[in-house]
């Protein structure tokens, strides 16, 4: 195995830890924000939840709302947004875990199937990026709208720069294994 190879597996090995790292904080973030967010709609239905601690004086409510200018109805709106988010990172993580470890498992990246994965996963990271935002966002809309909060506004912005530097790489990669396989064939 030559030298560039070592480190392209080793790469490919710690890309594949922090992206099983990056799943785990999605499923975390996702239940977590989900959590709050109910928090947030049964305090605002009157019932008792940590909203009610008081911390110098001051309720968690106040001091969430003095700092961020949500109330509770925002603020559930926007933790089911989180989740929601957090859901399609976890989805797009396991398909990226999925390609790295067929890399791994072949060995190299210059090959016309590790290629292919690549780019089927690039392209299902943009379905599920975008997906999973306008979900978000609808989700949002009926929860703060719905609830006569017609002032509600949340932040939203994708990036595509990575599932598209993915598809670039998917062709060079399929670039390579057309050199390996002709080098192959030349060699008979």
């Amino acid at each position: 195995m030559s030298r560039s190879l070592k480190i392209i597996q080793t790469v490919m090995k710690v890309l594949r830890v922090i992206v099983k790292i990056g799943f785990v904080c999605c499923i975390v973030g996702g239940v977590l924000s989900l959590a709050s967010g109910v928090f947030a709609l049964l305090a605002n239905a009157g019932v008792s939840t940590f909203f009610d601690i008081t911390v110098d004086s001051k309720t968690i409510e106040v001091i969430i709302l003095e700092e961020t200018g949500m109330n509770k109805v925002v603020l559930a709106a926007n933790c089911l947004f989180g989740s929601i988010l957090c859901v399609g990172g976890a989805i797009n993580c396991k398909l990226h875990a999925i390609y790295l470890d067929k890399e791994i498992n072949d060995g190299q990246p210059f090959t016309f199937d590790g290629a292919d994965l690549l780019m089927k996963t690039a392209i299902r990271s943009i379905i599920v990026s975008i997906v999973s935002g306008i979900i978000a966002a609808i989700a949002f809309a009926i929860v703060a709208f719905g609830n006569g909060d017609a002032t509600a506004d949340f932040d939203w912005s994708i990036s595509l720069f990575d599932p598209i530097a993915l598809l670039l790489i998917s062709v060079i990669f399929k670039y390579g294994a057309e050199i390996k396989a002709n080098n192959n064939n030349n060699n008979f």
